[in-house]
């Protein structure tokens, strides 16, 4: 990208180009027509131009090799000389005009002062020489020429004046084209001040910034400006009185924080405007910071929080930069791993609290993620063993997570120590076993407590099998007992006869046969199922009630089956079933005994969308609240000769069967649901 030096440069070079360019064709148009055929001093005007095309040629070769300052300065040096014999030889309007020019070019090329002086300098010669021709003192002309060739050097000389002021003027407009787009393109409010007080210029950011209105931009005069935005301003007094000072100390720089009223924060920069080395006013420039004011304190805020944060937190927090070196170690890791900040920021952390056994796959690992920002750890939480600066290992939890900062990745580690935890857990590892152990026996003793339990159930069942028995074959017993008595009064009064004994023998087999019949009910109602079956609810039901059937009858209490039919095919045990329908006839008969009323039991069987329900309700005045939700208990009982085993195994059967026992209240009484799946076809 080229400098603006550079650019003035060539363009001085391409200027000097033209003006050495028309030298040439003057001097060649000079020597080869002047002299000839229009100068009367052939001689020493061609000695002159040939001078002039030397120093020409010299000139124009520095000016090639990027010197047109310095060629320039030779080049007028040697002209000046020349147009002052000239100014002697008799042409001082010719030379006047050459010496215009060439002060014009100076002051383009060079400096305005450098042509002054060149100008100046001529001037004084030529005073000189009419004051000693006034005199009678000056020399008589030698070199006068003919009006035509006045002109020529005359059109020439104005050719050459004119030549660079295009330029320049283009030059103008381009600078002033691009100061005013920079002026309007920058994010800064801009205000230019002369030394007088009257607005220079501005852009549309300063209005805008400050919201003045048109009409007093208009005014163009600084104090006006300054009393509208000092209302806006928190500290109107401090704002002018600084600006004041800064007028009347025109070198001085100043960079300050304004802030207004409405919380805008300003950040203003104000340094002199210097044409040369003269101040000529003040650039005031505005930036608007309220955001990155605003961002900074957040940021400020952020770290002091974070600082905070780590030397508050009890796990060990460290920061890894690019290159692996440490570049925050919290208070916590100072007492984790016995090293001080100052010890360990910016250097190489492995080496200094990982094992030698693992440090060169750190390191492996570490220059992985540095390159692509990735891991095999990273988001994880892992336990490794840590070295503390003693030497000692000791196990700690290690949480690691990327941060990028300026492109590249840095590694934020969490560090815990867990040789308190290893320790319980070690501990609690060994409890565990013992503790399994010692449910091994326990369960070993459960298994025992339940075997006896299911003996105590057979043998509760037994007995009020026997009972059930007892009731079944008292009045057959009775019937047989008649006919004997029977036999017995017919030997005695000689009526018994072969046809009367074979007819009591075989009344009393009948007998017979139906107790056996009895015995042979009870056993297999006894009898345990080894698989799951298909069976309806409503036989069992009816098994059940044919072994109580009798007791129920003596004890006055009717049972009474409401529904029982189709569409309750159920899939379990049908003898394991039958015995919890018994049980639950024989709680309910408990429960009616001894009580003045007429006792009633009634049974009813409802299938669902998948289950199947029969429900037992009697009349015997239900359960206690109070004792409702241990029913199931094992060993509970209200009964004076109970075992408290009976619901709790009907509680065990029906789960075995994936179905449910409940006992609820009802008005007068108890009620329970025996719930069981239906068979699969039928269910679905």
């Amino acid at each position: 990208m080229s400098t603006p030096e550079n650019t003035d440069q060539s363009f001085n070079i391409r200027l000097l180009d033209r003006f050495y360019g028309v030298f040439a064709f003057i001097c060649i148009v000079f020597l080869t027509v002047g002299v000839p055929f229009v100068f009367y001093r052939k001689a020493a005007a061609a000695v002159v131009i040939v001078v002039l095309m030397a120093a020409v040629a010299g000139a124009w070769r520095i000016s090639r090799r990027g010197q047109p300052e310095k060629s320039l300065k030779l080049f007028a040096a040697v002209l000046w000389v020349i147009l002052a014999a000239l100014l002697f030889g008799g042409l001082p309007p010719a030379s006047s005009a050459f010496v215009l020019a060439i002060a014009v070019m100076l002051a383009v090329v060079v400096r305005i002062r450098l042509g002054v002086l060149f100008g100046v300098s001529y001037m004084v010669v030529w005073l000189a020489y009419i004051v000693l021709t006034e005199m009678g003192l000056a020399p008589t002309p030698y070199l006068t020429g003919r009006p035509l060739v006045t002109w020529f050097i005359g059109a020439v000389s104005v050719w050459l004046v004119l030549l660079p002021i295009p330029q320049l003027i283009r030059n103008l407009r381009h600078a002033l084209s691009l100061q005013r787009a920079t002026l309007e393109s920058t994010a800064d409010g801009m205000l230019v001040v002369d030394r007088n007080g009257k607005v220079v210029t501005h852009n549309q950011r300063f209005a805008e910034m400050w919201r003045i209105p048109q009409d007093v931009l208009a005014t163009r005069h600084d104090q006006t400006l300054l009393n509208f935005v000092l209302d806006q301003l928190d500290d109107p007094q401090a704002f002018e009185a600084r600006v004041k000072e800064l007028y009347a100390r025109p070198e001085d720089s100043a960079l300050e924080v304004v802030q207004l009223k409405d919380g805008r924060i300003f950040e203003r920069y104000s340094i002199p405007q210097r044409l040369g080395e003269c101040v000529v006013g003040r650039v005031w420039s505005f930036r608007d910071v309220t955001e990155r004011v605003g961002t900074e304190k957040a940021l400020r805020e952020s770290e002091e929080r974070f600082r905070l944060i780590g030397t508050a937190a009890q796990d060990g927090i460290i920061i890894l930069g690019a290159e692996g070196r440490v570049t925050y170690w919290n208070p916590a890791a100072e007492t984790l791993f016995g090293y001080p900040a100052s010890e360990v920021l910016n250097r190489e952390m492995h080496g200094l609290i990982a094992p030698a056994r693992f440090q060169a796959g750190f390191r492996r690992g570490f220059e992985h993620f540095s390159a692509t920002g990735d891991g095999p750890v990273l988001g994880k939480t892992i336990e490794i063993e840590a070295l503390r600066k003693n030497g000692q290992e000791f196990p700690v939890e290690l949480s690691i997570s990327a941060l990028q900062v300026k492109g590249r990745w840095h590694a934020l580690g969490i560090v815990r120590d867990i040789t308190e935890r290893k320790r319980l857990e070690k501990e609690l590892q060994q409890f565990n076993q013992m503790l399994a152990q010692q449910v091994e026996v326990e369960v070993a003793k459960n298994m025992e407590h339940e075997r006896l339990l299911i003996q105590q159930a057979r043998l509760a069942a037994m007995g009020e099998m026997i009972g059930n028995i007892a009731h079944q074959w008292r009045q057959p017993i009775n019937a047989l007992a008649l006919v004997l008595s029977d036999l017995k009064d017919a030997y005695e009064y000689r009526e018994l006869d072969k046809e009367y004994l074979d007819t009591a023998v075989a009344k009393g087999q009948k007998m017979i046969q139906g107790m056996s019949s009895t015995i042979d009910d009870f056993r297999n109602f006894f009898r345990p199922n080894k698989v799951k079956q298909r069976f309806r609810a409503c036989d069992s039901v009816e098994e059940a009630i044919k072994l109580v059937s009798h007791g129920f009858k003596n004890s006055n209490i009717e049972i009474e089956v409401e529904k029982c039919g189709a569409g309750c095919d159920v899939m379990g045990y049908p003898n394991e079933f039958a015995q919890v329908v018994l049980n639950a006839l024989s709680n309910a008969r408990e429960s009616i005994l001894g009580k003045s009323l007429r006792g009633k039991v009634l049974i009813r069987a409802s299938a669902g969308a998948d289950t199947a329900t029969v429900a037992i309700r009697d009349n015997g005045g239900g359960v206690p609240d109070e004792i409702l939700g241990k029913v199931f208990d094992p060993y509970f009982t209200t009964k004076e000769k109970g075992t408290g085993i009976g619901l709790y195994m009907s509680k065990m059967i029906m789960d075995h069967m994936d179905g449910e026992i409940t006992i609820r209240n009802v008005e007068g009484g108890a009620e329970v649901l025996l719930v069981l799946p239906l068979a699969r076809e039928l269910a679905a």
